[in-house]
């Protein structure tokens, strides 16, 4: 095991780390020979062993994170060593790193990091292991305005882990909002998407957003509203109309939202039951998809022919979705039943189609004699 750390096959290696880490938890000695016959020349070697003797560190639990250990993987934070191998061994820091001062203030200063994969990891290592700690919350809140998404999020998330008010974090996450640049909201309307539930002023600043010119903001919106799940006239009264945008995108995002906010309004079902036949066979999916909610509570026979309909559609995907939808049902069972039974039949060596529609034969089996 301990050659296979060196395995010229990186899967190889990183599984022997892997289980190593594991097994270190119960035998000392373990560890002792992986510190004895690795560490001093870590980070002379190649990439791939690298990551494979950081990952058996990553497994050992916090009571065996000994000095020896931290400092190798503090080693690991430095310029230089391979993102990947920096970003386990930051991991593994979570791990052995509780109530280490040196351990947070390592992590704090790779905020300076030039790649946003690391920030957003360390950001979300930091709501674990900075309880008590404020210059952690100060930094946390500084990376709300950072250049990347998805440290934006892991920051927001990590405020909420240390017990900061969500109505403060939202309050700095409003004002990232107009000051990043269109490709970097995301990250924002998703932690908003999380946070913002039950704070009207999120939705005061989303709804304008969904007439955006730039379609990548339209598209976060519209995705963010559905998170939120404010079935408000307002937030679907402005939905409504995304379903016929120019971006295909945006369409299926305004889907996807309309499906989550779906409470037996009759012009929801009415403007979604068109997405069936959308020209983006992504939008199709995500109609069907929709639908397969809605049909719990509304059985409206035009869902039911629509739907029926899309399992004779040219793509794959819309027609294994619209006979998941189909499942739920609870009228016209014989005739579903015998549509899905044609589907299994017809998608017995696709991969994946094949399971689902099972399931979903399955599911109408059960209130018929179908099967």
């Amino acid at each position: 095991m301990f050659t296979a750390l060196c395995d010229d096959d990186s899967k190889v290696g990183r599984a022997a780390g892997r289980v190593l880490g594991q097994l270190g938890k119960r035998q000392t000695h373990i560890l002792e020979r992986i510190l004895n016959t690795h560490s001093n020349r870590l980070l002379d070697m190649h990439w791939q062993t690298q990551l494979s003797v950081v990952e058996a560190f990553a497994g050992l639990s916090a009571k065996q994170g000994q000095q020896a250990v931290i400092d190798i993987l503090l080693s690991c934070l430095s310029d230089g060593v391979p993102l990947h191998v920096q970003r386990v061994a930051i991991r593994a820091l979570e791990r052995v790193g509780k109530g280490k001062a040196l351990v947070v203030e390592s992590l704090l200063s790779t905020f300076s990091d030039t790649y946003g994969f690391v920030r957003s990891e360390v950001a979300r290592v930091l709501g674990s292991l900075g309880k008590n700690y404020p210059q952690v919350i100060d930094a946390l809140f500084k990376a709300l305005s950072d250049d990347n998404g998805e440290v934006i999020y892991s920051a927001a998330m990590a405020l909420v882990t240390l017990g900061e008010e969500q109505a403060r974090i939202t309050e700095a996450l409003m004002q990232a909002l107009f000051s990043s640049s269109s490709h970097l909201r995301d990250g924002v309307y998703r932690a908003l998407g999380q946070l913002g539930k039950g704070q009207p002023q999120v939705i005061e600043t989303l709804l304008p957003a969904l007439s955006s010119p730039d379609h990548e903001i339209r598209v976060v919106a519209a995705q963010t509203l559905g998170q939120l799940d404010e079935k408000l006239p307002d937030v679907i009264n402005t939905l409504l109309p995304l379903l016929s945008d120019s971006s295909w995108l945006v369409r299926s995002k305004a889907v996807e939202a309309l499906g989550e906010l779906y409470g037996k309004q009759t012009d929801i079902v009415e403007s979604l039951i068109p997405t069936l036949t959308d020209p983006s066979s992504t939008v199709r999916v995500a109609a069907a998809r929709a639908f397969k909610n809605i049909i719990r509570e509304n059985e409206d026979n035009r869902i039911i022919t629509a739907l029926h309909q899309a399992t004779y559609d040219s793509d794959r995907r819309v027609r294994v979705a619209a006979a998941s939808a189909l499942a739920n049902a609870q009228s016209d069972i014989a005739l579903i039943g015998t549509r899905i039974e044609e589907l299994v039949r017809q998608s017995e060596y696709e991969e994946g189609s094949y399971s689902l529609l099972f399931n979903a034969l399955r599911d109408i089996s059960e209130k018929t004699d179908i099967g």
